[in-house]
């Protein structure tokens, strides 16, 4: 969530996680997820009580009125220190990518992770994979299986409080990211766990997963790279065909070309 970096950030030193498991410790099952939105979505000073723009209608819907009940119990009891409105970036954003349903998409991972943790079913799956093939689709469904929302919840149809959409979703968070956190998050942090035991099979397991995973979706400098390394190929998109390609050209821009400092570029050794 480049555009909200920071902000995200400053919610997880506001919010720690052993506070939301206080809240969920009294809730039922079937309501944890709804907690854990109103802790988030309070906590970021999104509520629409906390809006100085929000509209006095907007209050009138049952699941709104549950979340401000439960932040209104939570907030106090925790001292928890809410962030304001002007503190997240919503403009230029698609509705899908709105702070707001992020939060609301994060709190299925979270009530998934709080009993036994995230990491135990990603690593009983590495360990009982044979295959990198099979490793990917395991994770792959498990992930799914994670963020599955509820069929009544309010952000299938809202990005912002107050607005329903015309065009409503099924998923709060989109196959794109779901590819992105086992590229970012989830191989790496197996790969890591692996070699800290030193597995030596795990470790290839991971590695020949990471090769293989299909490419991304593009963002600007993947683009601009590829128009550097293949300058005169319309085609050029065709030669950065896995994953584990486009993560080296981000590294190699993060580490050298936003510095300037080319002497340093593999590439320009080449």
């Amino acid at each position: 969530y480049a555009k909200n970096t920071e902000s995200f950030h400053e919610l997880a030193r506001c919010l720690p996680i052993e506070w939301i498991r206080i809240c969920i410790d009294r809730e039922k099952d079937d309501q944890r997820t709804m907690a854990i939105q109103a802790v988030l979505i309070g906590a970021a000073g999104l509520l629409p009580s906390q809006r100085l723009t929000a509209s006095s209608t907007i209050g009138d819907h049952p699941y709104v009125q549950e979340l401000e009940a439960r932040w209104g119990t939570y907030g106090p009891e925790l001292s928890i220190r809410s962030m304001d409105e002007k503190d997240w970036l919503f403009f230029r954003l698609r509705p899908f990518n709105f702070p707001t349903v992020r939060l609301a998409g994060m709190s299925y991972l979270i009530s998934a992770g709080l009993d036994h943790g995230l990491d135990v079913p990603f690593v009983e799956i590495m360990e009982n994979s044979r295959s990198p093939q099979r490793l990917i689709q395991q994770i792959t469904g498990k992930l799914k299986q994670y963020v599955v929302p509820s069929a009544e919840d309010y952000w299938l149809t809202h990005a912002v409080f107050g607005a329903e959409m015309h065009i409503g979703r099924s998923s709060l968070i989109g196959l794109s990211r779901h590819k992105e956190m086992i590229i970012n998050a989830i191989l790496p942090f197996l790969y890591a766990l692996a070699k800290q035991s030193e597995q030596q099979d795990q470790m290839k397991l991971v590695r020949q997963a990471y090769k293989q995973y299909p490419r991304l979706s593009d963002n600007r400098t993947i683009r601009q790279m590829s128009r550097f390394l293949f300058p005169k190929k319309p085609d050029r998109v065709k030669f950065i065909d896995k994953a584990i390609l486009q993560q080296a050209l981000i590294q190699i821009d993060h580490a050298t070309c936003r510095n300037k400092d080319c002497s340093r570029c593999v590439l320009g050794r080449k």
